[in-house]
């Protein structure tokens, strides 16, 4: 019985999440990468990088399959929800005035932060975020939505 709370309380709780920051704010734009695991969002504040529900997926999927049953009792279970939870609910939030430029280039989309040293090499990744394996086309609107948004905050 007591197992059978702690799983209905963990429910409960999961499905109470509160949304993403970027849910609550309008998404100027997407990128999402190649394999559909992961995405970019712009919005007016900030760039948020987080998982995909494919992405979640794959990655409850892998948790499963090395767990075995993951329900077979409420510790597996518990687990597994942890996995879930955190993934669903993990994001990497920029402010948009902590971003001092977007490239695309080679496959990834980078983005340059304050602070980083405008004569940094480019394989120095300090002070840098690179979202890699994502489609051109779209990387390239990214970017131009990105400076879009700079220009509008002046």
């Amino acid at each position: 019985m007591h197992g059978q709370r702690l799983v209905l309380c963990l429910a409960v709780a999961l499905a109470a999440a509160p949304p993403a920051l970027a849910a609550q704010q309008e998404v100027i734009a997407e990128l999402v990468s190649r394999d559909s695991a992961t995405r970019l969002e712009l919005t007016r504040e900030q760039v948020v990088f987080a998982f995909t529900e494919r992405g979640v997926r794959n990655i409850e999927n892998d948790v499963a399959a090395s767990q075995g049953d993951r329900v077979s009792n409420y510790r597996d279970f518990v687990f597994w929800a942890s996995v879930d939870g955190g993934m669903r609910g993990m994001r990497m939030a920029f402010a948009l005035e902590d971003v001092r430029e977007a490239r695309y280039g080679d496959g990834s989309l980078t983005l340059l932060l304050r602070g980083r040293s405008r004569r940094a090499e480019p394989s120095d990744r300090r002070g840098s975020f690179v979202f890699e394996g994502v489609p051109e086309e779209a990387a390239r609107r990214f970017v131009d939505a990105f400076y879009r948004a700079k220009a509008a905050r002046r």
